[in-house]
C-alpha cells in the first residue's frame, strides 16, 4: 500500500490499531531481561497468537514485534548482526498470523541514544541505523511503517528521513509526552506536528504517554493545525503495584467511554498501548465500525519551528523579523572566528538580536577561507543549544543548506531558491525532503527582472515546479527583490507591486531585504523606515533586517498599528513602555557588554570562553575548590531552577552539564590531594531486566556536576550485584532506575533484599513509569521525577 492509497483509505474509514505487545508477551511467559525480538522468534506461536487476537478483536492494522530491533538495541544482547534478518522474519510472522485483510506496520522505536548536540550519535549514523532496520522490514513485505514512542524530535526526523528515502509506504509517527505536554527534549505537540507533517509523515500522533484523559488534550491541540490524520494509542491508565505486580487498573469499559471524545477531536486511527488487551481494541472497533472520520478543515500551516517553539506567519500581526546580523560580510571579527572554527561572535550576534526582538535568526557563514559546510553545521548546533528561535539557513550552496537542514531539529526557513536552472535542480529536492519553508528570489539565469510582472511570471513558473515535487505553495516566501532607488527611481514601486501581487493574488508569503533600497543615499534610515511602512501596507509577511537598528523597529511597529496588524497596539505600547522605563531598547547605544563570568559560561554552555576565565581565576590566586563553590555549582543550580520551571529543556541542561565536566577536567590537577570537591559517594543502576539507561545517564552526569562521586553500574543490574557493590564500596545511598512497567517491580526486590540482609542503605528511585505513590509503597526514601530533583534528593540523603 503506497502513501496515496493509504490516504484514500483514511478518508473512507477509521482505522483500528492494535494494543500492547510487550506486556502481553510478558503475560505469555517472556522473562525480564531477555531480548523481546529474540524471544518472539524463539516462540513464534506465542507471537502469532497475540497478533491474531488483535485481528480477531477488530484491528485493521497490527504492529510487528520489532520495536527494539535496531542495531544499537540489539547490540545490548550481542545480536547486532541480525538486524535485517530479525525485522524481515518478525514482519513475516505478523503477516502470516493476521492474513491479507489486516495491515502490518513495521514498528520502529528509539535507538536509546541522543543525537548530537544532546548526545554523541550523529544524525547520519541515526539515519543509517533506521535505514538498516527498515530495509529488513521491506524484505518482509511490510505494509506500512510506524515510528513510535519517540522522545526526541531529532531522532524522529532521522527515522522519518530514512523511511521516506527508502520507500513510498505510509509512515505513521508517534511521540510520547510527559505531564507538561513536552517530550523529554522539550518539544510540544504542535511543534512536533508541524515539523513532522511538513517533512512527509502521513499520520502524526502520540502513544504511551498517559491514559486516555491526558492524551486527549494533546490531540485537541494538534487538531487545530493537522493537515494529516491524527492517531492515538493511550495506556490503560497509569500502572500501580498490587501484590508485588505492576498492573493497570483501567478496564476496557472505562477506556471505551473516552473513545467518542477522541473521534470528535479528530483522531482517525486509534489503538492502545501499555496495559491494553484485545478487549480494549474490541471497544475501539465497536465505536469505529461503519463510521467515516470527521474531515479536519484547517487553514494552511505557515510556520517555522525550532526544537521547542513554533513561530507563525500571521497576516494579522506585524511582519516577522528575520535578524540578518550573523553574516560575515563586512564583519572582520566574525570572519576571523569562522576561519578558526570558533562560535563566540556567532553567539554574541545571536544574543543581541534575540534581545532586540528578532523572531527568526538568519545564519550565513560564507566567507573566503571558511569551510562553509562545516562552519554551518557548527553554527546550527551552537544556536540550537542557546535559543529556541527558529533559524533561517542562508547559503548559495545547496550542499551547505542540506547539511544545515539535517542537523536542525525543526522546520527551518531556507534562504534562498531562485529560478536559475542549477539552483532548481539541486535545491528543490532538498526543500521537498525536509519540508522547509523557503525564500524565493524571482530571478533566473538571465538576471534580475526589473518589472513586477516579470517577477510574478517567475514565481508562477517555480510554483508549478514545486507542485510537481510535492512542495506546497504555502512553503514559499517571495522576496520582492529590493533594488536601490538611487540607481533606479522606479525600483521601490516594482518591489511593492511584487509584494502586493504575491500577497493578494497568489496568497503567498513575502519578505524583503530592507537595507538595499537606500544604498548610496544620505540618512539611509529615513528611506528604509518609509519603505518598510509602505511594504507593510502592501501585505509584507516578514522582513530581513538588523533588529538592533535604532529607527527600523519603531517604524515597523508603528506601521503595523496603522495597517491594523497590531491588535490594540499591544506590541507598540509594550515597546513605548520600555522606553519610558529607560529600559535599553534594541536600537539604543549600549554600554560595552560585560565580560561573561564562569557562572555565565555554565548557564549558556560556552566552553570557548570558559577555559580562559578559569585560568584567570587560578592566576588571581583562587583555588579550584573556591571556583567550584563560587561559580560552577551556582551556575548548575540556576540551570536546574530554569529546567524545573521549563525555561530550559533537556538539550540545554545537557550542554551545561557537559560544560561543567569540561571545567572539572581542567581543574582536576589543581585540587589538593588531601582535599576534594566531592560531597559524597553514591551508587546508581538500572534494575534487572531493563536495558534503558538514557535517564539514568543524565542523572549520573548531573550528580557528578554537583560534586557527588557516582559509581554507575550500568543497566540490567541484578539486586545482589547492586547491594554487594554498595557494601564493598562503603556506599550508603543507592539510586535505582526503571523505564518499563515490567521491570519497575525489581526496585522493590532490591529494597526488600537490602532489609533482609540488614544493609543500612538509603534508596532514591525514578524513571518514566515511577510515581511518588509507588516510591512510598516500596519503601524508597526519595522519589526523583527528573535529574534536577534527583540531585536535591541525593544531597538530602548524603547529609
Amino acid at each position: 500500500m503506497n502513501k496515496r492509497e493509504f490516504s484514500n483509505l483514511l478518508q473512507k474509514k477509521y482505522l483500528v490499531l492494535d494494543g500492547a505487545t510487550g506486556t502481553f508477551l510478558q503475560k505469555q511467559g517472556m522473562p525480564t531481561g531477555v531480548c523481546p525480538e529474540q524471544w518472539a522468534l524463539d516462540n513464534p506461536e506465542v507471537l502469532a497468537g497475540i497478533h491474531k487476537s488483535y485481528a480477531d478483536a477488530g484491528s485493521d492494522m497490527v504492529y510487528s514485534c520489532t520495536f527494539g530491533a535496531n542495531k544499537l538495541k540489539l547490540k545490548t544482547f550481542g545480536l547486532e548482526k541480525h538486524v535485517r534478518q530479525y525485522n524481515k522474519r518478525l514482519v513475516q510472522l505478523a503477516k502470516e498470523a493476521v492474513g491479507t485483510k489486516v495491515l502490518v506496520a513495521g514498528s520502529i522505536g528509539p535507538t536509546g541514544q541522543f543525537i548530537e548536540p544532546v548526545g554523541s550519535l550523529s544524525f547520519d549514523e541515526a539515519v543509517a541505523i533506521f535505514a538498516e532496520q527498515i530495509t529488513g522490514m521491506l524484505d518482509g513485505d511490510v505494509d506500512a511503517l510506524v515510528i513510535e514512542t519517540m522522545i526526541d524530535i531529532q531522532e524522529t526526523r532521522a527515522a522519518l528521513l530514512a523511511a521516506n528515502t527508502l520507500c513510498n509506504l505510509p509512515v505513521i509517527v508517534s511521540l510520547t509526552y510527559a505531564e507538561e505536554m513536552r517530550t523529554l527534549t522539550g518539544t510540544d505537540p504542535v511543534t512536533a506536528l508541524i515539523t513532522l507533517q511538513a517533512m512527509g509523515a502521513d499520520v502524526v500522533g502520540t502513544n504511551c504517554s498517559t491514559g486516555p484523559e491526558g492524551m486527549l488534550e494533546i490531540i485537541k491541540r494538534q487538531s487545530c493545525y493537522a493537515t494529516v490524520p491524527l492517531m492515538a494509542k493511550p495506556n490503560a491508565g497509569m500502572p500501580v503495584l498490587r501484590d508485588g505486580q505492576t498492573v493497570f487498573t483501567m478496564t476496557h469499559q472505562q477506556f471505551a467511554k473516552h473513545i467518542p471524545a477522541f473521534m470528535e477531536a479528530g483522531v482517525s486511527l486509534m489503538g492502545g498501548c501499555c496495559g491494553t488487551t484485545p478487549d480494549f481494541i474490541a471497544q475501539v472497533h465497536t465505536h469505529f465500525e461503519d463510521k467515516v472520520p470527521l474531515k479536519n478543515i484547517v487553514q494552511p500551516v505557515r510556520a517555522v519551528t525550532s526544537r521547542s517553539k513554533t513561530v507563525f506567519f500571521n497576516p494579522d500581526a506585524p511582519p516577522l523579523i528575520i535578524g540578518e546580523r550573523i553574516n560575515p560580510t563586512g564583519k572582520k571579527t566574525l570572519s576571523t572566528e569562522l576561519i578558526k572554527g570558533k562560535m563566540t561572535e556567532v553567539k554574541r550576534l545571536a544574543n543581541e538580536q534575540i534581545q532586540a526582538g528578532a523572531d527568526i535568526l538568519d545564519v550565513n557563514v560564507g566567507a573566503p577561507q571558511v569551510d562553509e559546510k562545516n562552519a554551518m553545521k557548527e553554527a546550527v548546533l551552537t544556536l540550537i543549544r542557546m535559543t529556541d528561535l527558529p533559524l533561517c539557513i542562508d547559503s548559495s550552496d545547496p550542499a551547505v543548506i542540506e547539511e544545515a537542514l539535517k542537523h536542525y531539529p525543526g522546520r527551518a526557513l531556507v534562504n534562498s531558491l531562485t529560478a536559475e536552472k542549477d539552483k532548481l535542480d539541486q535545491l528543490v529536492p532538498v526543500i521537498a525532503r525536509y519540508g522547509a519553508h523557503f525564500i524565493f528570489l524571482p530571478l533566473d539565469d538571465s538576471g534580475i527582472p526589473k518589472q513586477s510582472q516579470q517577477r510574478a511570471a517567475l514565481v508562477k513558473k517555480v510554483l508549478d515546479i514545486c507542485e510537481k515535487n510535492h512542495i506546497s505553495p504555502h512553503q514559499m516566501v517571495v522576496d520582492g527583490l529590493t533594488m536601490t532607488v538611487s540607481a533606479d527611481p522606479a525600483a521601490a514601486r516594482e518591489t511593492l507591486d511584487t509584494i502586493a501581487y504575491c500577497t493578494q493574488k497568489l496568497n503567498l508569503l513575502t519578505t524583503i531585504g530592507l537595507s538595499n533600497i537606500s544604498f548610496g543615499l544620505p540618512e539611509r534610515s529615513f528611506i528604509n523606515s518609509a519603505f518598510l511602512a509602505m511594504a507593510i501596507e502592501n501585505g509584507l509577511s516578514s522582513v530581513i533586517i538588523n533588529p538592533c537598528h535604532e529607527a527600523t523597529m519603531p517604524a515597523l511597529l508603528a506601521a503595523s498599528v496603522l495597517c491594523q496588524r497590531d491588535r490594540n497596539a499591544l506590541r507598540y505600547i509594550d515597546r513605548v513602555a520600555k522606553l519610558k522605563q529607560k529600559t535599553p531598547l534594541s536600537g539604543e547605544t549600549k554600554a560595552p557588554a560585560k565580560e561573561p563570568t564562569i557562572t555565565d559560561c555554565v548557564i549558556s554552555g560556552d566552553t570557548e570562553q570558559l577555559i580562559p576565565l578559569l585560568k584567570k581565576e587560578l592566576q588571581a590566586g583562587n583555588s579550584a575548590l573556591y571556583i567550584t563553590n563560587e561559580y560552577l555549582i551556582p551556575g548548575m543550580q540556576i540551570v536546574g531552577e530554569k529546567f524545573s520551571c521549563k525555561e530550559l529543556f533537556l538539550p540545554q541542561l545537557m550542554v551545561s552539564a557537559e560544560t561543567m565536566q569540561t571545567a572539572f577536567s581542567f581543574l582536576q590537577s589543581h585540587f589538593p590531594e588531601d582535599s576534594s570537591h566531592k560531597l559524597g559517594k553514591m551508587l546508581i543502576a538500572t534494575v534487572k531486566g531493563d536495558i534503558h539507561d538514557i535517564g539514568k545517564n543524565i542523572v549520573a552526569l548531573m550528580l557528578r556536576n554537583h560534586g557527588i562521586d557516582v559509581l554507575d553500574l550500568g543497566k540490567d543490574v541484578d539486586a545482589d550485584t547492586i547491594l554487594e557493590t554498595a557494601r564493598k564500596e562503603g556506599i550508603t545511598v543507592v539510586g535505582l532506575s526503571a523505564l518499563m512497567t515490567t521491570t519497575m517491580t525489581e526496585m522493590e526486590e532490591v529494597i526488600k533484599l537490602a532489609r533482609k540482609r540488614g544493609y543500612n542503605l538509603k534508596f532514591v528511585v525514578g524513571g518514566a513509569v515511577i510515581t511518588q505513590e509507588y516510591a512510598d509503597k516500596i519503601g524508597a526514601h526519595e522519589y526523583a521525577q527528573d535529574s534536577v530533583s534527583a540531585v536535591k534528593a541525593v544531597k538530602r540523603l548524603l547529609t
